[in-house]
């Protein structure tokens, strides 16, 4: 049987050993995760929507923790992992069907075939027994220590930014009905000049139309209301849209819709507000 021929890399790729191959492999897989995280990042800081960082940065610390115990040996948290990559492209490549989506069909056969990779290959398990055999457990708790400390203070963080927004909920109710109240029933000129947003509307003509056209309230319906939060640049920032059903003495059906913008310095504001005969 005469020699046979092999190309350069074959005889490279023969002389490395299968642990640095697996070597390899993670840091390339951490790699792509950055890149991934930082176009998230930038993403989120594009669309102004800050209020998304915190879990961004909560997924993201999870993330590291779980490729820092797959880095030294743990092998169930490799497992877990690659379980969690492979549902993840078998779940994007059956939306596939439903949303013809090229990009979306890329990221899933990549996803399960990474998931395959380190759940799998013989590289990976002789470079996680590797690091298993140099593991130190004092420095490993140190670590795991430090990524549950920087956890706790992130989910700490969005409790805190969820209670902001909860109260900056019930004031927008509150200022909601308060304004409903003083434009619809008091009929007060000096409350919508104070509040309104819009400085080139005249508020005399604008509420002596509605005790004109609507008259007197008799009736008057739970609101329906839409509220979107969000943390930008500027603070917490929130708006709201509220509509009413409504029975007036001149008008016996109503809806009236009020949108209004307020922050975490407690600055209302009437955006927008009209009424249509149903």
């Amino acid at each position: 049987m005469g020699n046979e021929v092999r190309s350069l890399w074959e005889v490279f790729d023969s002389e490395i050993e299968p642990w640095r191959r697996g070597r390899m492999a993670l840091i390339l897989f951490g790699v792509l995760a950055a890149l991934s995280q930082l176009l998230g990042g930038i993403m989120i800081a594009m669309s102004n929507r800050l209020d998304l960082v915190i879990g961004l940065t909560i997924w993201c610390a999870l993330f590291w923790l779980e490729f820092y115990l797959i880095w030294i040996g743990v092998a169930r948290v490799r497992w877990l992992a690659a379980a969690v990559l492979m549902l993840s492209g078998f779940a994007q490549m059956i939306w596939v069907l439903e949303n013809y989506s090229g990009l979306q069909l890329v990221i899933g056969a990549f996803n399960l075939g990474l998931g395959a990779y380190v759940g799998f290959a013989p590289s990976v398990f002789f470079f996680a027994r590797r690091q298993r055999e140099k593991r130190d457990l004092l420095r490993t708790l140190m670590t795991g220590a430090v990524f549950l400390l920087l956890i706790a203070s992130l989910i700490a963080g969005s409790v805190g930014l969820r209670a902001i927004n909860l109260s900056l909920q019930r004031e927008a109710d509150d200022f909601a009905r308060a304004s409903f109240d003083r434009l619809f029933v008091d009929h007060d000129v000096a409350y919508l000049k104070q509040h309104s947003s819009s400085r080139h509307s005249s508020p005399d003509v604008f509420v002596w139309k509605i005790k004109d056209d609507l008259g007197r309230l008799e009736q008057l319906e739970a609101p329906h209301r839409q509220i979107l939060s969000q943390l930008s640049w500027h603070g917490f920032e929130l708006r709201g849209s509220f509509l009413w059903r409504a029975k007036f003495e001149f008008a016996q059906k109503v809806s009236i819709r009020l949108d209004i913008a307020g922050d975490a310095r407690r600055r209302w504001e009437i955006e927008h507000v009209n009424w249509i005969y149903d």
